[in-house]
Parts: C-alpha cells; sequence; structure tokens
C-alpha cells in the first residue's frame, strides 16, 4: 500500500504553519500524496501556498489570551477543559479522515489529538520543556504535556541536539521522550537572498488576539510617528483593516512565502513576537532583530531573555517599546552571527516513510 500522510497543522497564530511549508514542500517533491488539515488563518495560509493539494478542516482550538500579562495564566486555565473536549474531538475527526482518504502515516505540528493506534505518527514540537514562574504549576503542566506527547511514535524537535536555539525549552530529561525524539534542525519557509534594500524596518504580526491587534496599534502609532520605511505585515486574512498604507509604511495582511521572503530580505530591521518560528526565520535569514514576547507568555518571555542573553537579538517588553527613544540602540544592531546549520528533516521523514 503506497503511503498516504495525513498532515495537520495548529492554528495558533500563523508559526505553525510557516514552518511545516518546508517539510510539505519536501513530502511533494518526493511525490508522496498527503491530506492536509487545519484551520481558520492557517490553513488559508497553507491554501494559498499549496493550491493543488487536497485540504481537510479540524477543530479550531481558538485560544484567546488576556489583556495583561497577569491575568494571562488565569485566561489559559479557564480554557484548559474546553481544549481537552477539542482535542478529544479532533480524535475523532482524525480518526474518520484515516477511514476517508485511506492514510496510513500521520504527522503532526502540535496538535495533540491527531494521533491513531496502528498508524505511525509523528508530532512536530520544540516544547519538549513547558516554562512557568511556579515551581509546582511548572511540574503539573509539563507531566501533563509528556502524557500527551507519548501518544505518538516520533517527537520530531525543530532545534538543534548541540547549541540549541530555543535552550531548556527543546530539552527534556523523561526518559520515555528522549527514546522517541529526533532533531531535525531549525525549520523555515524562507530563504537568504542579497536583494536591495527597501525598508528601515519590517513589522511581522501573528499570534492570538487581543494582543495582535494590541501590539498592532501601539507600533502602527510608532512607525508613523518615526517616518521611516516600513512593511507593515498585519498577518490575517481579514480584509476590515483599519491600518492606511502612507508614503513611508506600507500595509500587507497575508502574505505567501515568496512575499514575505523578498520583502524580509529588502529590510535592515525587523520587528516580530519571540515566536520560536519567527525566531527560526530571523536565524536562517541572518537578520537583525527586535523580538517582543507576548505578556505573560512563559515560553516567548524565556526565549527572549535566553536570545538576548546570546547577544543574538534585542528584546523589548511590549509596555516599554518606544521606537523613537529606542532608535539610537537599533542602529547599533548586528545581524545574529548564527551560523545556519543544516536540517535533517529529509532523512527522518524518509525513514518515517519507510
Amino acid at each position: 500500500m503506497p503511503t498516504k500522510i495525513l498532515f495537520t497543522v495548529l492554528n495558533w497564530g500563523l508559526g505553525h504553519a510557516s514552518r511545516s511549508i518546508p517539510i510539505i514542500k519536501h513530502l511533494i517533491t518526493a511525490k508522496i500524496e498527503l491530506i492536509i488539515a487545519s484551520d481558520g488563518d492557517a490553513l488559508l495560509l497553507l491554501q494559498k501556498e499549496f493550491p493543488n493539494q487536497t485540504f481537510e478542516t479540524l477543530p479550531a482550538y481558538n485560544i484567546k489570551y488576556s489583556k495583561n500579562a497577569k491575568d494571562f495564566d488565569k485566561t489559559i486555565f479557564l480554557q484548559l477543559s474546553r481544549l481537552g473536549k477539542i482535542i478529544q474531538e479532533e480524535n475523532l475527526v482524525c480518526k474518520k479522515l484515516i477511514a476517508k482518504h485511506n492514510i496510513t502515516h500521520i504527522i503532526s505540528d502540535n496538535r495533540y489529538g491527531c494521533y491513531q493506534k496502528n498508524i505511525p505518527s509523528a508530532i512536530i514540537c520544540h516544547q519538549l520543556t513547558l516554562q512557568h514562574k511556579n515551581f509546582l504549576s511548572k511540574k503539573i503542566m509539563n507531566e501533563v504535556h509528556f502524557k500527551l506527547l507519548n501518544k505518538f511514535d516520533e517527537i520530531w524537535v525543530p532545534d538543534y541536539k548541540e547549541n540549541n536555539l530555543a535552550g531548556e525549552i527543546s530539552k527534556t530529561k523523561n526518559k520515555k521522550l528522549l527514546q522517541k525524539i529526533k532533531h531535525i534542525g531549525a525549520l523555515s519557509r524562507l530563504k537568504n537572498e542579497h536583494l536591495e534594500k527597501k525598508y528601515d524596518f519590517a513589522i511581522i504580526l501573528s499570534g492570538p488576539e487581543p494582543q495582535r491587534t494590541i501590539l498592532e496599534n501601539t507600533l502602527y502609532q510608532q512607525t508613523i510617528s518615526l517616518n521611516k520605511k516600513t512593511a507593515f505585515v498585519r498577518g490575517v486574512s481579514s480584509k476590515e483593516n483599519h491600518l492606511e498604507s502612507t508614503k513611508k509604511v506600507k500595509i500587507f495582511s497575508l502574505l505567501e512565502s515568496t512575499q514575505l521572503n523578498k520583502i524580509l530580505n529588502q529590510t535592515e530591521i525587523v520587528i516580530c513576537r519571540a515566536g520560536y518560528s519567527s525566531i527560526m526565520d530571523l536565524v536562517i535569514l541572518n537578520k537583525k532583530a527586535i523580538i517582543i514576547p507576548t505578556p505573560g507568555q512563559t515560553e516567548q518571555e524565556y526565549l527572549a531573555r535566553h536570545l538576548k542573553s546570546k547577544n543574538i537579538f534585542l528584546s523589548i517588553k511590549q509596555e516599554k517599546i518606544y521606537l523613537k527613544q529606542d532608535l539610537p540602540t537599533l542602529q547599533k544592531l548586528v545581524a545574529t552571527k548564527e551560523k545556519n546549520r543544516e536540517t535533517s528533516f529529509k532523512n527522518t521523514i524518509e525513514t518515517f516513510c519507510l
């Protein structure tokens, strides 16, 4: 029976969809048949990238963030029960899709319910150890997380085993998980090109609401007053847009890889969230960057601190962003010294599909 893969992608900002693109491209090049499943903007992005592929819709997680950092944990906690039910629901949907399309393998980018017994399954996940300020909360969260990850046959970590990007996040001491882990290197849909600089800044937004919009409003007002050539990428599919382009600031919504790649290679400095997929893109492109962690999101706060301590990127808290005041520091930024290292996902895929 020929290999047929169900490739499922989490819709939590655009990071999971964007980092899945190079793997999907390789599968298509290798002439492996696949069904792509997701929801929301992640699904729309993948449909734009791969218009000739077959798509299915999965239940939406619809996680909402709080408006301020102090309520972040409470807001997420109140959604956990609903999230558990959605994971159970997507597991049932996954089972139906397996029967409908005669699926032989499953690759899931962070969708915990997309596995089935007797079907080889791999999960793409860089978070092997969840971060939290409270020791007890961290312990409980990771015990639950280990159980979810352990349902998969393989765990593909988009990071390097040595001198990794994500620090403690992509490491674990759990013996069961260690047996399943395969490091596949940094993933990015983008590539480094030597293009003439067109923009002083590129602002790249994504992530759950309302924090995406809060940061958007803050940066838009500051960018207008800064009067620098800026590409402002909103990262949403909605046609409703309250932002207006000016002579200096050009507004974009949801961009395909080729469009985004061109803009970023034409840009001097990037401003974006401290999401891990964005960080991988920045490293691949060797960009100067300011990363802004989502308030209260411990993973992004940890990544921002970790990468700032390694002098790879400048990190600024959302409430302390003031571009005019930060301009002297921005101009002193140097491109990341992190050298591109070859990814190994192609060998991992070939072995998985045997």
